[in-house]
């Protein structure tokens, strides 16, 4: 009896450490790097380091990894002809975007994306803007410079730059650009499509260290939609698969004992 409880113990110990090593770990702020790169004013441009395990491979695959993520439909109230399909989610390391114009392909609905104004909210609060930058990152950093829909043809897509404007303003005007961490596609008609990811350090000045209970949203307030946006909860995983699993095998360990005790035959 005593090495099944050992074993168990042991199980849920090494389960334990697993979760441990899946909890997001927080880099350094990038806003405390700032003013070292480019001698762009109150900015901090950092590249984007792709991983495999990404649950968004940004550029990769023709945007096929958001086809498991539910969508959310922007549109103004007053306009239920010019819509647009979004999608949000998060993992370990970083939040990722994605919005399609016109998914329905409407004649002569709106097909050209909006620059700015994609807002991330964090536990109700409003941290950063997100905005679609210049590919080249000293124009995009030095002129403020958007990324020009037009240069796409039908059927070419681009990998650009993330502009991360901080949201408090507590440090003045103040940005983070992520290198090469959005992809803007023109479909054959026209329609843009884009996706993007963000670390969690690139949040804002500075800096999100998000937690399983961390409520994150992703809108377009202004021009794309008038609804509340996307609500989701917490990272990919963190921690709680790993304890869910401990509390599973407890839950079996205990049944095991308690089956082989009625199993014990009597003895007069």
């Amino acid at each position: 009896m005593k090495k099944i409880y050992s074993r168990i113990f042991a199980a849920i110990v090494m389960l334990g450490m697993i979760g441990l090593t899946t909890t997001p770990v927080q880099a350094a702020r990038w806003g405390e790097e700032r003013y070292k790169n480019e001698g762009a004013w109150q900015a901090y441009i950092g590249d984007f380091t792709p991983h495999e395990d990404d649950v968004i491979h940004i550029g990769k695959d023709h945007f096929k990894d958001w086809q498991s993520y539910p969508a959310d439909t922007w549109k103004k109230r007053w306009d239920n002809y010019n819509i647009r399909e979004a999608r949000f989610t998060v993992d370990d390391r970083n939040i990722y975007g994605y919005v399609a114009m016109n998914p329905k392909n409407i004649t002569n609905a709106w097909s050209d994306l909006i620059m700015s104004g994609y807002e991330i909210k964090v536990n109700g609060k409003l941290v950063a803007e997100i905005r679609i930058a210049d590919p080249d990152i000293r124009k995009a950093a030095l002129n403020n410079s958007m990324f020009e829909q037009s240069y796409l043809k039908p059927g070419q897509g681009t990998y650009v730059n993330i502009e991360v404007v901080d949201s408090s303003w507590k440090h003045g005007y103040y940005r983070n650009y992520v290198t090469h961490a959005g992809y803007m596609y023109k479909d054959e008609h026209n329609n843009m499509m884009m996706e993007f990811a963000v670390p969690f350090a690139a949040i804002g000045y500075d800096g999100v260290d998000p937690t399983p209970s961390t409520l994150w949203n992703f809108n377009q307030p202004g021009a794309l939609n008038d609804g509340k946006g996307i609500t989701y909860e917490g990272t990919s995983t963190g921690w709680i698969v790993p304890v869910l699993s401990a509390v599973v095998f407890v839950g079996i360990g205990l049944g095991i004992v308690k089956w082989r005790r009625t199993r014990q035959p009597e003895f007069s």
